[in-house]
């Protein structure tokens, strides 16, 4: 399983991983764990861009703070994604990328 730590910081959010690389493993779970008090991810918490099919069972868990997807890593494509997070009043966005190592 690949982790991702999710921070806020005033207006910023930020991740310990800003390119996860995914290695050889197929259908590997990746969570991202929101450190920050007082936000949630919503139901659209992470959202892959141009996904082909590689990224699927989107869960948001552990009371908004947990958001949880599994990677087929069939391709050795990147894939940009949007971290979201709310406070209830505002929504924040970030755009990383994830990396496919797969055959």
């Amino acid at each position: 399983m690949s982790q991702v730590a999710v921070r806020v910081n005033g207006d910023q959010v930020s991740v310990d991983i800003d390119d996860l690389k995914m290695g050889k493993l197929k259908n590997e779970t990746i969570k991202w764990n929101l450190q920050t008090q007082g936000w949630t991810f919503p139901s659209d918490g992470i959202v892959i861009h141009d996904n082909d099919g590689q990224f699927t069972d989107f869960k948001v868990n552990g009371g908004g703070k947990v958001f949880s997807c599994v990677d087929a890593n069939t391709n050795t494509k990147n894939y940009k994604y949007d971290v979201k997070v709310t406070d209830g009043k505002r929504v924040l966005v970030l755009d990383p990328t994830i990396g496919n190592e797969g055959p």
